[in-house]
């Protein structure tokens, strides 16, 4: 059991490093499934905070670059 539930994290895991935030319903699935234990939903729940937090924080850092970009755009040339 810990070895089914260790294998689908990692694949979870690997597409949310690759951006696929949508894996947070992997998450939620797993945090469905009554055949873990405790602690290790527990682990997932917190890894699906930190997942929401992730792509709220590259969300917000893309939206921050499209804002200066059309302030200034950038010639390449000298410092920033």
């Amino acid at each position: 059991m810990k070895r089914e539930y260790f294998c689908k994290l990692n694949a979870v895991v690997k597409k949310i490093i690759r951006g696929d935030y949508s894996q947070g319903t992997e998450l939620d699935t797993i945090l469905n499934d009554t055949r873990y234990p405790a602690k290790l939903l527990s682990f997932t729940e917190k890894l699906n905070l930190m997942t929401v937090k992730l792509e709220a924080r590259e969300e917000t850092l893309i939206e921050n670059i499209e804002e200066l970009q059309k302030k200034k755009p950038y010639s390449g040339k000298g410092h920033i």
